[in-house]
């Protein structure tokens, strides 16, 4: 966020718009302070204080950001980021200082993914974080799930582990592919999903979304969302809210879709 967080400062400071940041990691200081100077943050960066912390709602994720008006009252929190809510903070913004609200752009129009169930996969071409290339047509006669992801949503990095940890390892010999696809665009984000794919080690492909896919997938704007692909290239599942049980769904879905595992060594098998 931090990216948006200056370009907002820029643009509206000439209209008495402050930005205050408020450093949870308090026993970080000194590397919080070296962030700030690459990043030429000039707004003020804060440490928290239990208290602040407690009035706040008790705060233990980030990003949390408050939209407050020259009363100094809470108007809207904002805790989820999706590239709708993005557009949404900046119009509260405009609106607070008496500015126009934006044109709506086409990232921020609303998602229409039933038109996708039943159809064929829109096919791609897409670099990967590891500087490769990957397309949908050279998973033909596997399934695959692909997994629309953010690094600034709290709900996809829990869910990219679990697809690549158990689902990948659990199910590739079984002629599963995943794909993990990052839709964020900024400089900043791409930056922070290739640290967090090394750190959690994480083995499926990461690639980088478009805008034409974006569009051409139901114009996804917010994330973790999952379409799980039959052999013969049609959208067979579109999961957009999770939970254990949708979670357990999924999987029996995939199962329903996959080849039998070969018998072991030794074993004969009817025929």
């Amino acid at each position: 966020m931090t990216g948006r967080q200056n370009e907002f400062y820029n643009k509206y400071k000439e209209y008495e718009f402050e930005i205050v940041a408020i450093d949870l990691y308090r026993s970080e200081t000194d590397s919080t302070k070296e962030y700030a100077a690459q990043k030429g943050i000039k707004y003020p960066i804060l440490i928290a204080t239990d208290d602040v912390l407690r009035r706040y709602g008790g705060i233990n994720t980030t990003p949390v950001m408050f939209v407050i008006d020259k009363s100094g009252k809470i108007v809207e929190v904002f805790e989820r980021f999706n590239k709708s809510d993005l557009y949404n903070l900046e119009n509260k913004i405009r609106n607070l200082l008496g500015l126009g609200p934006l044109p709506l752009p086409e990232s921020t129009k609303p998602m229409n993914l039933e038109n996708l169930k039943m159809n064929k996969a829109p096919d791609f071409s897409l670099s990967t974080m590891d500087d490769k290339v990957i397309t949908l047509s050279q998973f033909a006669d596997k399934a695959v799930l692909l997994v629309f992801w953010s690094i600034e949503d709290v709900v996809s990095i829990g869910i990219l582990p679990y697809c690549d940890e158990i689902l990948y390892n659990k199910y590739h010999r079984r002629d599963l592919e995943v794909i993990g696809i990052q839709i964020d665009m900024e400089e900043e984000e791409k930056e922070k999903t290739f640290s967090f794919i090394k750190a959690n080690q994480i083995k499926i492909p990461i690639a980088q979304a478009t805008r034409q896919l974006i569009k051409e997938y139901g114009n996804i704007n917010t994330t973790p969302i999952m379409i799980l692909i039959d052999q013969n290239g049609f959208i067979k599942e579109i999961y957009e809210k999770f939970n254990y049980e949708i979670v357990a769904q999924m999987e029996d879905n995939l199962l329903s879709l996959l080849k039998p595992l070969p018998p072991p060594p030794g074993v004969a098998t009817l025929t």
